[in-house]
């Protein structure tokens, strides 16, 4: 397990927050993942798949605020994920995402709107003071991220880098990767640590 992901648990534990799970890479890049939900329900999990079929990482990924999993079923009525989660007792939690990690716990339901932001917050601090957790961008990286930022086509960028539009391609798909990204809006929210 990545020190990240050892050191998202822990804040989380410290927050009271024992039951969790983190994961790096949902729906097609490199995983990364850690769990402390039941055994039986993990088992469950991977068993049939869910790690791709999982509503929930895209939920998060996708906000920039944390999301309860009654919110995520609401939305996903038919989702087998959802669905399977309340069969195992896990019937309350909430999620978000943070540098393009999902980290989701259970919760008794009791948790404001403000007790939400304020796990995520935490969390979110923790990340600004870990140096694992958000790498500098080298120059040109930076560069491709400015000119992703505001539009550009990669014959555009390919022009002002200097480089061939497969080579923005390449690099693209490299940091997307690397920070567990599907669009170019969530890179930007990734590095932005919005």
């Amino acid at each position: 397990m990545s020190t990240t992901l050892q050191s998202i648990g822990a804040e989380l534990e410290k927050l009271g927050f024992s039951k969790y799970a983190i994961g790096k890479g949902f729906h097609g890049s490199e995983p990364q993942f850690t769990s402390t939900f039941r055994e039986d329900w993990q088992n469950h999990y991977f068993e049939n798949g869910f790690f791709n079929l999982d509503p929930l990482p895209f939920c998060a990924l996708a906000g920039t605020a944390p999301i309860r999993w009654t919110e995520i079923k609401r939305r996903m009525r038919k989702s087998p994920v959802m669905n399977a989660a309340e069969d195992y007792g896990m019937n309350e939690g909430f999620a978000f995402s943070l540098n393009g990690y999902v980290v989701s716990s259970v919760h008794d339901g009791s948790l404001s709107k403000g007790d939400l932001q304020f796990v995520q917050e935490s969390i979110r601090r923790l990340a600004i003071s870990s140096s694992d957790m958000i790498e500098p961008l080298t120059s040109s990286q930076q560069g491709l991220v400015d000119l992703l930022g505001v539009g550009l086509q990669y014959n555009q960028i390919a022009d002002i880098l200097g480089i061939s539009v497969d080579g923005v391609k390449s690099a693209k798909k490299r940091l997307f990767q690397k920070y567990g990204a599907n669009s170019d809006a969530q890179l930007l929210r990734i590095l932005r640590n919005e």
